[in-house]
């Protein structure tokens, strides 16, 4: 049978607070302070997670949600802003088992780290950098295990509903706008089961809060105008 696609927008209530910057591309009003600066680009991160899409692989009978339903943010490590300091491809198949399923350009392209790489940086800055970025990938890495071993249970869950669904579907026992209507349905549990798991775990506030602080350290660290500089490129 040919693979079917259904999308879904997966959205969870994940504000801590914001900062409403008018443009069409949010770069036409700069926060004057740096406090506000960092709200803005946390909540940019925050409406990337809340707006992620969902879509149903009927041929491997699971849920697809691109990058673990997460910010580009939340996985920025050194390697992002040094790809030099990049390890071997199979080094992290172990500790982290979804990069071998995340879109890791986009999630490189649309991370704070490439933003951090275009600035104007001493070799001191450079290396405190790296540093900082390593730490927090550290404390980003366990909760990016529990988001994906969410995702991974609940498809677990669903693969055999999603198979009988497709199973009826071609024996003739179901009409095609009915198994829609199933398929439809058990996208939208999984959905929401992720979010109630997220709420109870607290993964993505966590995630948020650990991206907060780093980047007021980043902002301890760089000087006004590289600041200003670095906010004006990540801010979309």
């Amino acid at each position: 049978m040919k693979n079917l696609s259904f999308t879904n927008t997966f959205r969870q209530c994940l504000f801590i607070g914001a900062v409403v910057l008018m443009g069409c591309n949010g770069k036409d009003s700069i926060p004057a302070s740096n406090v506000d600066k960092i709200t803005s680009l946390v909540v940019q991160a925050e409406s990337d997670t809340y707006n992620t899409p969902s879509a149903v692989d009927l041929t491997h009978q699971q849920i697809l949600i691109e990058n673990l339903a997460l910010s580009a943010d939340y996985f920025v490590d050194e390697t992002h802003f040094n790809p030099s300091l990049s390890e071997k491809p199979d080094s992290f198949t172990i500790m982290e088992p979804w990069k071998t399923r995340c879109k890791n350009d986009k999630l490189k392209s649309l991370g704070f780290g490439q933003c951090l790489a275009n600035l104007e940086l001493s070799a001191q800055e450079k290396e405190s950098l790296v540093s900082l970025l390593r730490e927090y990938h550290r404390v980003q890495l366990p909760l990016l295990r529990n988001q994906f071993e969410i995702i991974e249970r609940l498809n677990d869950s669903v693969e055999e509903r999603i198979e009988l669904a497709v199973e009826e579907l071609n024996a003739g026992n179901e009409p095609l706008d009915s198994f829609q209507l199933k398929i439809q349905s058990i996208e939208k549990w999984f959905c929401e089961s992720l979010h109630k798991e997220q709420l109870v775990s607290k993964t993505a506030i966590r995630l948020s809060v650990n991206y907060r602080n780093t980047l007021e350290a980043i902002e301890q660290l760089l000087s006004e105008k590289q600041f200003r500089n670095f906010y004006i490129c990540h801010k979309r």
